[in-house]
C-alpha cells in the first residue's frame, strides 16, 4: 500500500511539474503575438526594428534606427520604410 502511495505521489509531482512548465512556456510566448501582428501589418521581419529579442518589461527594446523611427511615428512605417525591404534595399523610388 505504501508503494502505491509513493507511485501516486510521484505521478502527481510529475504532472504538477509539467503543468508549471507548460504554463511558463505559454506565458513566455505571449509577447510573440504582438510581434507577429506587427509583422503581418508591416510585412517586415523582426530584425527590421530590433537588434535582439526584447523581453516583456525590458528597459531597452533593442531597437534599430528604423525601429526608433517606427516608434516615434506612432508605430506606423514612414513612407521611406514602406519602400524598403528588411535588408534596406529600396524597392521603388518616388517619381520626381
Amino acid at each position: 500500500m505504501e508503494r502505491m502511495n509513493s507511485d501516486r505521489d510521484r505521478i502527481l509531482q510529475v504532472l504538477l511539474l509539467l503543468a508549471i512548465a507548460g504554463g511558463t512556456m505559454f506565458f513566455l510566448m505571449l509577447p510573440a503575438a504582438a510581434t507577429l501582428k506587427y509583422k503581418k501589418d508591416t510585412d517586415k521581419n523582426c530584425t527590421f526594428c530590433h537588434t535582439g529579442i526584447p523581453r516583456r518589461g525590458d528597459e531597452d527594446p533593442q531597437l534599430t534606427e528604423d525601429g526608433k523611427q517606427f516608434k516615434e511615428n506612432g508605430y506606423q512605417l514612414t513612407e521611406e520604410q514602406k519602400r524598403r525591404n528588411s535588408a534596406g534595399v529600396v524597392l521603388d523610388r518616388p517619381r520626381q
